[in-house]
């Protein structure tokens, strides 16, 4: 009987997003991913005595894919085999139950001393030897279940650091005080939590910056987390992005139907393999979409600010979450969702000969690729991080609807919200407040399709779809931006911003006094670029209407 040994880190958004320190939420960052990369791998190297653990992105797939330091279990030459590592997760196979018993004691304890804050939980499955595909598969599926089992079971690691009288409180996080911080630039009592996340920054930072210029050369990123700080101080919006693949949950739950369409006749060690080379490929193709994402918005930046004000926090499997300069934001997501698709679709040895495109063929849209999708929460600065996460978050599982209004075809979206009101961060809320006539008419239209539609087919006709493509925003926003530059004058808009913001506050007197304002300055002006086929502000959706003009207004100072 062998054994499969999951580890996995949980609440990790809050943990990275606990406090509006840069310094703290790129150090925890560091410390989330180093659970499933170095210290998982640490311990198998433990009992192996090969190091698999490499900073270097391209080093650390090599060995994993190495049949000479990682080799097959059933091999004999070793006692633990390491499928799946990446950050905050590492799936393991090993010959003995004890040996896996002995793995998540050390990443436990470890993560427990080094990492106060994090929670991380372990758990074993039986798998038998003969590794057939549905016993492999069912392992797997056993693992994940008794994870969740533990992760109910077992206190939370916040519970550690409960309040008591009379203790002074962190500067940064209001847990408990453990010392008090005397280096620059911000001296004050730390937590044991905030000493761990700032002492892990500037490694995180640095490894960060290697896995982009990997894939980015070109781009240049801030030196340091001290100029990453002095950067994001002087921005007037900051903007926190949460971007995740879509159905991906779904397609490794039936894994092995996609092995058995795609191989007859796999066997348990074939879906072992094809696993770990999904995953990797997964990981080639977020950071490589990420890295041409930058490389555009460089090409966009000015000159004399050729250093990307770029922070990212996550990189890793299907998911990114960056933080960025707010006005950058929009058509930063829509690049990198965009580059997703065209990296999940290639085959060449860099995205291991199109393990990817090879198994999202055996779904039922037959699209040999996947797709993503974004929330994007502008925000100032001094915001807080965690509630603008939330938000994020929120407007991501928005955008996530395009999977059940087009089941039939991959499909990325985006949603966003620029918060003026600092008020509240609730979507349901805001959204509430942009419905008028009795909820029959809705002022915004998001979210937006970014698949191009080349690749939507007769999809981007679909009643839903049609509305919502990318390039109807593109142009409504280019059209309010347009400007008429008249000799020795300044430019003008040729759409002004009073008669625009006129038409704004007729949104809210509800379809018909909008539809009136615009019927009052259309003589004077072209409003086609802004108004829909039918020369109206809405287009019909459920019974009532639906306009895209305020999610174009919103952008006007977020696109260039």
């Amino acid at each position: 009987m062998y054994y499969l040994v999951l580890l996995e880190t949980s609440g990790n958004q809050h943990y990275i997003f606990a406090t509006n320190k840069l310094r703290e939420n790129v150090g925890a960052s560091e410390l989330t991913a180093r659970v499933g990369l170095s210290r998982s791998l640490e311990a198998v190297a433990l009992v192996t005595r090969i190091p698999l653990y490499a900073n270097d992105l391209w080093t650390l797939h090599a060995n994993l894919l190495s049949k000479e330091k990682n080799p097959p279990l059933e091999s004999g030459r070793l006692d633990a085999e390491v499928i799946l590592a990446t950050s905050g997760k590492a799936l393991l196979l090993v010959r003995h139950e004890a040996l896996g018993q002995e793995i998540v004691r050390y990443v436990t304890e470890q993560t427990l001393r080094l990492t106060p804050g994090l929670t991380v939980h372990g758990a074993i499955s039986p798998v038998p030897e003969t590794l057939t595909l549905q016993e492999v598969h069912q392992a797997i599926g056993k693992v994940h279940t008794t994870l969740g089992q533990v992760r109910y079971a077992v206190p939370g690691m916040m519970q550690r650091l409960a309040r008591r009288p009379f203790v002074a409180e962190c500067a940064t996080s209001g847990l408990p005080a453990a010392q008090y911080d005397t280096r620059q630039p911000e001296p004050g009592a730390r937590s044991v939590v905030a000493l761990a996340k700032r002492q892990a920054a500037q490694v995180g930072q640095r490894r960060m910056a290697a896995v982009v210029q990997s894939m980015a050369p070109q781009v240049r990123l801030p030196r340091s987390i001290d100029d990453l700080e002095t950067r994001f101080a002087g921005l007037e919006w900051l903007a926190v992005i949460h971007a995740d693949g879509n159905g991906l949950g779904q397609l490794l739950l039936q894994f092995h139907q996609w092995m058995e369409q795609m191989q007859p006749g796999a066997q348990g060690r074939d879906y072992l393999n094809a696993y770990r080379r999904f995953s990797l490929a997964l990981d080639v193709c977020t950071a490589r979409a990420f890295g041409a994402a930058l490389t555009q918005l460089q090409q966009r930046t000015p000159r004399e600010e050729s250093t990307v004000p770029v922070l990212p926090l996550v990189l890793g499997g299907d998911d990114l979450t960056v933080v960025c300069d707010g006005q950058m934001a929009v058509r930063f997501t829509h690049d990198f969702l965009t580059a997703f698709e065209v990296e999940t679709s290639q085959r060449d040895p860099q995205h291991l000969d199109g393990i990817i495109p090879a198994i999202a063929h055996q779904q039922a849209s037959g699209a040999p690729r996947l797709s993503s999708c974004a929330g994007i929460a502008i925000v100032k600065p001094h915001f807080p991080f965690h509630a603008a996460y939330e938000l994020s978050e929120a407007l991501l599982q928005s955008a996530k609807q395009v999977k059940t209004k087009l089941p039939s075809v991959p499909c990325s979206a985006l949603d966003y919200h620029v918060l003026y009101d600092a008020s509240g961060a609730d979507l349901e809320r805001i959204r509430a407040q942009l419905m008028v006539d009795s909820g029959a008419t809705v002022l915004v239209g998001r979210p937006y399709v970014v698949t191009p539609p080349a690749d939507l087919g007769e999809a981007q006709r679909d009643t839903w779809v049609a509305p919502r493509l990318w390039e109807h925003l593109q142009r409504r926003v280019k059209a309010m931006q347009a400007t008429d530059a008249e000799s020795g004058e300044e430019a003008r808009r040729r759409l002004p911003n009073s008669m625009l913001h006129s038409l704004r506050e007729g949104l809210f007197l509800g379809h018909q006094p909008a539809e009136a304002r615009v019927q009052l300055v259309r003589q004077r002006y072209d409003l086609a670029a802004v108004l829909e086929s039918t020369g109206s502000l809405f287009w019909p959706e459920h019974g009532g209407h639906m306009t895209g003009f305020l999610d174009a207004l919103d952008l006007v100072g977020f696109w260039d």
